[in-house]
């Protein structure tokens, strides 16, 4: 019996953010093939509600093996339109499934 691969799912979660942050772009580049992947979200409105400087478990990526391969190097950046870009790199794993990244909200 085959098994199917189900691709990768990436949870990028932010930090430092706050009531200044405002709407952010999140987007995930697969440096092999590249392939991105975007979602925008008001940070501000998000940090206030809530009271933490965090935002978590919101903001997933669903890729597949071809568009971001095995072994293959990825980007996960946050745009802030007043305050910059701030990325982070990682590498996705042989095996890996999912993963977890964490980018600074830009200040």
């Amino acid at each position: 019996m085959a098994h199917a691969k189900q691709g990768f799912i990436l949870h990028v979660n932010l930090w430092d953010g706050n009531r200044d942050s405002g709407k952010v772009k999140v987007f995930v580049l697969s440096e092999a093939t590249s392939d991105k992947k975007s979602k925008s979200l008001d940070v501000g409105k998000l940090t206030t509600k809530s009271g933490d400087s965090r935002v978590e478990n919101i903001i997933i990526f669903r890729f597949t093996d071809k568009q971001l391969p095995p072994n293959g190097a990825f980007s996960a950046c946050v745009v802030s339109k007043n305050h910059g870009t701030q990325c982070e790199q990682a590498d996705r794993h042989y095996d890996a499934n999912s993963a977890v990244m964490w980018v600074q909200v830009p200040r």
